[in-house]
């Protein structure tokens, strides 16, 4: 049995013992097998952990805090940057590097759980603290809320669809082979660039 640490001021290139931690993870979560543990020190962990091995019967890979840390994993990025458009958009470029092997701005929602195909993502926009809506495409960001007429997925009948003041407040992403370009519109919310 290894134990595995984890902590803000570790590195990937360590061994991972309490003297000599690692920095992320994931990268304990790819060392570790059965019967290990990964203890994670103090922080916030920005970062996607896709453990290489699972347990087995009366053998798990644990994962826990340090006793006394407060330890919050994150999936999110926080972008440094953002430039001010014209009519109130906003505009954060991101290097397609940043979200390694899956770019969730660029995996579009399916399966039978959806009623129909909504043209949304799997990523999400949050300013402040609030989550912001995807709008269906650039025109809809500029423009306001979507439709106000859509069709019920059932009975095919055309159902008016309210909106509120919150929806206004959405985000819009293209992604291109090198970048992710993310444009949003917050109506209620103060965003200062820096």
């Amino acid at each position: 049995m290894t134990i595995f640490h984890v902590a803000k001021n570790g590195s990937d290139q360590s061994d991972g013992q309490k003297s000599s931690p690692l920095l992320t993870i994931n990268h304990a979560a790819q060392l570790a097998g059965p019967g290990d543990s990964v203890i994670v020190h103090e922080g916030t962990y920005r970062e996607r952990v896709n453990p290489a091995r699972g347990g087995r019967l009366g053998e798990m890979v644990a994962y826990q805090a340090a006793t006394g840390d407060h330890v919050t994993i994150k999936g999110s990025e926080v972008v440094d940057h953002i430039d001010k458009m014209e009519n109130g958009i906003w505009r954060m470029v991101i290097d397609n590097h940043v979200f390694g092997n899956f770019n969730p701005f660029a995996f579009s929602l399916k399966g039978d759980w959806l009623e129909q195909s909504n043209g949304r993502h799997a990523g999400a926009v949050y300013v402040n603290g609030k989550a912001l809506f995807e709008a269906a495409d650039y025109n809809e960001l500029v423009m306001g809320t979507g439709p106000t007429k859509t069709r019920e997925y059932i009975t095919q009948k055309l159902v008016h669809r309210t909106t509120t003041r919150e929806e206004e407040d959405k985000w819009y992403a293209k992604v291109n082979d090198n970048q992710t370009i993310i444009y949003l519109i917050s109506m209620g919310l103060t965003l200062t660039t820096n």
